[in-house]
């Protein structure tokens, strides 16, 4: 989800190719570091921040 946002797919275009939710995609876009920075993370921490930081939203 995250290389297609950076390659330039839409959220829509994303959520019809992976069959997620716009919200999930949402969430990708919605963190402070850029797409490039995210893609540099480890999974747990990443898993932290597009998830587990909005589960008290």
């Amino acid at each position: 989800m995250l290389r297609l946002h950076n390659n330039g797919i839409s959220k829509r275009q994303t959520v019809l190719k992976l069959s997620v939710d716009k919200e999930t995609v949402n969430r990708a876009k919605c963190d402070k570091l850029p797409v490039v920075e995210l893609l540099k993370l480890e999974d747990p921490i990443l898993q932290h921040r597009l998830w587990l930081k909005h589960k008290s939203l």
